[in-house]
């Protein structure tokens, strides 16, 4: 009798675990913003930077996008791509997006990031 109630306990336990643990899920709206910010990264910028989630940049003075929002807060790039404002290299085009495009660009960079790498701490070769 106490096996199987410590069994059920258990199993209680986990699964409560698991609930807290689960990631939220994603709805289609965020899924469908994310993907229309990739296909604007590799449209609008896949020239100069490397718009995914590996690669080098073509442009060695262009950071990869994964590396993005370690350089640019993720609110201040989405108003500054709204208004137009001239961002990163020399050679960087006026870009002027929409609200809902800079929005899903934004999305889209979220999505790909590295983690941060904590300070004192070496990168792999």
């Amino acid at each position: 009798m106490f096996a199987r109630a410590a069994g059920v306990l258990a199993a209680s336990a986990m699964l409560t675990f698991l609930t807290a643990c689960a990631p939220n899920p994603v709805d289609a709206g965020a899924v469908d913003a994310i993907q229309d910010g990739r296909e604007i990264a590799e449209a609008q910028c896949g020239h100069c930077h490397a718009p995914g989630p590996e690669g080098d940049s073509p442009r060695a003075d262009a950071p990869p996008f994964r590396t993005i929002l370690a350089r640019y807060r993720a609110d201040t790039l989405t108003e500054e791509l709204i208004s137009g404002i001239k961002l990163g290299h020399p050679d960087m085009p006026l870009f002027e997006l929409n609200p809902q495009g800079a929005d899903s660009l934004v999305a889209y960079l979220k999505s790909i990031q590295e983690p941060p790498v904590p300070a004192g701490a070496t990168t792999p070769n």
